[in-house]
């Protein structure tokens, strides 16, 4: 067998390998849709071991109580979420950026020697005064 027929029948089977194993999933794979899912109800009632009289039998002086109970519950989970956040292990840290000192030189504080060769005072970077 020439080389050239070996190259061609790796191309195919590394090319074709991969398609059949996909249709073989694809046939394989079960045709059938998802079973429909049910609607997800959010119910502020009272809990089920919470004890309620019937709607006909609530006084009005039981509602408010029981409205009472309701912001003092609130009120104790709103502190608690506050004690949590005020809790003071956690070190609040604010930069604060040191002022630039130049030491009494205009090179903008850059002290390493390196200026050029122009310590002339004049314009010209050629070293000399004009």
């Amino acid at each position: 067998m020439s080389l050239v027929w070996k190259v061609a029948l790796g191309l195919v089977v590394a090319l074709m390998l991969p398609v059949a194993a996909y249709a073989a999933g694809t046939l394989t794979a079960p045709s059938d849709s998802p079973a429909p899912r049910g609607d997800i109800v959010i119910d502020d009632s009272p809990s089920p071991t919470t004890k309620t009289a019937d709607p006909g039998g609530v006084t009005k002086a039981q509602k408010e109580a029981q409205e009472k109970a309701r912001e003092r519950r609130r009120d104790s989970q709103d502190q608690k979420r506050d004690d949590r956040d005020d809790r003071g292990d956690v070190k609040v840290v604010t930069p604060k950026p040191t002022p630039v000192t130049n030491n009494g030189s205009d090179d903008g504080g850059d002290d390493d020697g390196d200026d050029g060769g122009d310590d002339e005072g004049d314009d010209d970077d050629d070293g000399g005064d004009d």
